[in-house]
């Protein structure tokens, strides 16, 4: 299981504050973040799965069949 975020992204850490940075898609640039610890950590939930869910990569645009097309 890979995590959401590198650690490699994380700037700074102050306690309150995480500061980060990703690739823009719209942009194409590194663009930098400085969010609360609260909405960085909700951010990061949303990537993670329930345990002993199962994610159906067969059919649709994960499916490794169609992907190279």
């Amino acid at each position: 299981m890979s995590p959401p975020i590198s650690v490699r992204r994380i700037d700074r850490y102050d306690g309150h504050r995480v500061t980060y940075h990703y690739r823009s898609h719209s942009t194409e640039r590194v663009e930098h973040e400085t969010v609360d610890v609260d909405t960085f950590i909700g951010r990061m939930v949303q990537h993670t799965m329930p345990k002993g869910f199962k994610r159906i990569r067969y059919d649709g645009v994960q499916a490794t069949k169609t992907f190279a097309r």
